[in-house]
């Protein structure tokens, strides 16, 4: 049953149809829940004794805390929660999970497209 519901929120989301993905899923109502968001380490630096980066997200540019993963090197990718950076992700992964995440309208609104895009650091 929840394979079917699955394949029907895809096709929905394929369509731009968020609320018919909330109505398909049996949520009804907006939910909001924490992502874990996959993004590109492309600059690593030690500020005030803290581990930091620079993650790309399928164009938006922000600063993370590297702290738990100090192992990541610029070039990874890496599944950053809540402003922190806790596992690393394989590229085919990520890039399918953010191309996911767009189609839901979800990378935007969990991010936010204001502060800085990857244009604008260019």
């Amino acid at each position: 049953m929840l394979e079917g519901k699955v394949k029907s929120a895809r096709r929905a989301a394929k369509k731009g149809e968020s609320s018919e993905i909330r109505y398909i899923l049996g949520v009804g109502e907006m939910v909001s829940m924490c992502l874990a968001i996959p993004g590109k380490l492309i600059a690593k630096t030690r500020e005030n004794g803290l581990l930091r980066g620079r993650v790309e997200f399928g164009g938006i540019v922000r600063d993370v805390c590297l702290d738990f993963l100090p192992e990541a090197e610029e070039g990874d990718y890496v599944l950053v929660h809540v402003g922190f950076a806790i596992s690393r992700i394989d590229e085919e992964e990520a890039r399918t999970t953010l191309a996911y995440l767009r189609q839901l309208g979800c990378l935007e609104a969990e991010l936010g497209a204001g502060e800085e895009s990857c244009e604008a650091s260019r």
